[in-house]
C-alpha cells in the first residue's frame, strides 16, 4: 500500500496516499499534528519539503515514520518541527 503522495508545492491540492481522493484547501501549514482525510478517514501528516507538498498516511508508514512522527508531536511545537524539516532540506542539499 502506498503510504505518501505529493504535489507541487504552489497547489491547494494533494491526494489521500490510501483513498487516493482529492483533498482540497488542507494542504500544510506549520501544524505538525495529522489530520482525517474527508474521504476515507485516514490520519494524514501534511507538510511542504523541497518545493513539495507531502501527505503521509500514519497508519501505513514505516515503523520508523510512524515513531519520528509520534516522537514530533509529544516533543517539539510546530516551530521547531517546521525548523527540522528545514535542516533535514539543508543537510541533504535539496534546499531550493
Amino acid at each position: 500500500m502506498n503510504w505518501t503522495a505529493t504535489s507541487d508545492a504552489t497547489s491547494k491540492e494533494i491526494r489521500c496516499p490510501r483513498c487516493r481522493q482529492s483533498i482540497v484547501d488542507c494542504l500544510p501549514s506549520a501544524d505538525h499534528h495529522p489530520v482525517q482525510c474527508p474521504h476515507c478517514r485516514a490520519k494524514l501528516l501534511l507538510f511542504s519539503a523541497s518545493a513539495r507538498n507531502f501527505a503521509v498516511d500514519v497508519d501505513n508508514a514505516p515503523d520508523e515514520i510512524r515513531e519520528f512522527v509520534t516522537w514530533a508531536q509529544q516533543s517539539l511545537d510546530e516551530v521547531q518541527f517546521v525548523s527540522l524539516l528545514l535542516t533535514f532540506e539543508e543537510l541533504l542539499g535539496i534546499t531550493p
